[in-house]
């Protein structure tokens, strides 16, 4: 048995090598099988063929090979891909529980016009149209120097003070009644009458008045003197020509020639033209500040009017004029416009399921058809035209489309955009984006319904 062991393997040193050292043997290269098939066999046994490079299995160590990669790389593998795939698979629940729908809602809108005529009773909430009438005064007053003067006769004029000792009831005289001073000189009052106070607990009743002198001249320039009454002792009233009397308070000045200031037309219409532009901008503004939120003016409803002028002296060459005037102008409530456009409104487009934006006033317009020169504080029947555009914005109502869409695939969108002709525009954003069905809890779907925007030449504003 020993000499068949040394037989076979003559040449060749044997030596037992573990399986864990056979796991490091390195891959024989080809140079290396060469020169053991040329230094180590001989005889015989050397002609004998090794195995080339390509004849050698290579299949143990490529097993060996792999199950010290399973002993390395696996463990890392199982290590952290568990916790990927469980983060991913928590993720997708988390998404899955927190999805959202939301939906954004452009309704559409409409331009519509109008020309309506109608007749409404002024004053009156039950009419179509709701309309009143305001009433405004002002007064406007300029100082302005004279520019011109003339040498004229003047007449005096003085205070003097008329007592009743007559009775006790008031005595009326009439404008322009007659005083006669103790020298006999001649007076009168002026375009006013009087009234002197009845006498009480023994004294005479008494009122001051201004008179002027009937006549022209320095020789009416009097000093302070008493005055009696020749109309009553013309008339035969003794006792009221004694009981009614008068005494001066001052002295009497102004008779005589004197250099009297004045104005030219020229002048005077230049100072007049001012102060009515100054007086209808004053009425104007006033008028206007009468507005309100609920309150508008009626187109061709404002009549202006200017009182007549008044001109006063200020001085020797100075005077004042005093424009008054007044403004009547027919309003009327926006509130009963926007009812009266609605039913309009409905009447044409066979629904109420719209909202009328506020038309702007150059819009919308409500005039007065009733021509110039009427009285507008007389008038009690108000004919009127409503001319014009306005808009409208289709109503959306987020529950119904709630209701309608929850559960459903977004397939269903196009039919229901085609439902739907009062929503301009539609946009559908679902959470997560793999979703394809609106969300089931109607909690969940939110619908904005945006702003609507006024449409004019075809350009947004």
């Amino acid at each position: 048995m020993d000499q068949r062991k040394r037989k076979i393997n003559d040449g060749i040193r044997v030596r037992k090598i573990s399986r864990a050292k056979k796991e490091k043997i390195v891959r024989p290269s080809i140079r290396k099988s060469e020169e053991l098939r040329h230094s180590h066999f001989g005889g015989e046994r050397s002609q004998k063929k090794f195995p080339t490079y390509k004849e050698i299995d290579f299949s143990a160590h490529q097993a060996v090979s792999r199950k010290k990669m399973k002993r390395t790389i696996h463990p890392l593998v199982m290590r952290y891909g568990i916790w990927i795939v469980t983060f991913i698979l928590a993720l997708i629940f988390f998404l899955n529980t927190t999805s959202k729908t939301k939906i954004t809602i452009h309704p559409k809108e409409e331009l519509l016009t109008i020309h309506e005529s109608l007749t409404v009773k002024r004053d009156s909430r039950a009419e179509k149209i709701h309309t009143g009438l305001i009433h405004v005064e002002e007064s406007e007053s300029f100082s302005f120097k004279a520019d011109s003067s003339r040498v004229v006769n003047g007449k005096a004029s003085g205070v003097v003070t008329v007592y009743n000792d007559y009775s006790t009831e008031a005595q009326r005289l009439l404008p322009h009644t007659r005083f006669l001073s103790t020298s006999g000189k001649l007076f009168r009052s002026g375009d006013k009458e009087i009234v002197v106070p009845g006498k009480k607990d023994g004294k005479p009743g008494q009122v001051d008045v201004k008179v002027y002198a009937d006549g022209e001249g320095e020789g009416y320039n009097i000093d302070l003197t008493d005055f009696t009454l020749p109309g009553f002792k013309e008339q035969g009233l003794t006792e009221k020509y004694n009981g009614i009397y008068a005494v001066s308070k001052e002295k009497f000045t102004g008779g005589g020639q004197r250099k009297e200031a004045l104005l030219s037309e020229k002048a005077k219409m230049e100072v007049e033209r001012l102060i009515e532009g100054k007086l209808k901008e004053k009425l104007m503004n006033k008028l206007f500040s009468q507005k309100t939120d609920s309150l508008d003016i009626v187109e061709k409803g404002v009549q202006l009017t200017l009182a007549s002028k008044e001109w006063r002296r200020a001085g020797e060459d100075q005077f004042v004029l005093i424009q008054r005037g007044y403004v009547d102008a027919l309003v009327y409530r926006k509130e009963s416009l926007m009812d009266f456009l609605r039913k309009v409104t409905e009447k044409k487009m066979k629904s109420d399921t719209f909202t009328i934006i506020p038309p702007q006033k150059h819009d919308l317009v409500v005039s007065y058809e009733g021509g110039q020169g009427r009285n507008f504080s007389k008038l009690t029947r108000i004919p009127l035209l409503v001319e014009g555009k306005y808009h409208i914005v289709w109503n959306i109502n987020p529950d119904e489309i709630i209701s309608e869409l929850a559960r459903k695939r977004i397939d269903i969108l196009p039919q229901f955009i085609e439902n739907h002709p009062h929503i301009a525009s539609f946009d559908l954003t679902l959470s997560p984006f793999w979703k394809r069905t609106i969300h089931i809890e109607k909690r969940k779907i939110k619908v904005i319904v945006e702003e609507p925007y006024l449409t004019r030449g075809g350009e947004k504003k």
